[in-house]
């Protein structure tokens, strides 16, 4: 989440801050879905959850 917003303050690419995107989602799918109940990661989906969708 933090190297996104960072990507999207202070780019160092067009697209760079897609491409952490794209980093997050492919994580996301390494996991199986219920790890994403609770926690951390529970968090970090709840977070990103929009703009993965939007990638």
């Amino acid at each position: 989440m933090c190297l996104t917003l960072t990507e999207m303050i202070l780019p160092t690419s067009s697209n760079g801050w897609w491409r952490h995107i794209d980093g997050v989602g492919e994580w996301m799918r390494l996991w199986p879905a219920e790890s994403f109940s609770f926690g951390i990661r529970h968090k970090l989906f709840a977070g990103f959850r929009p703009l993965v969708f939007l990638n």
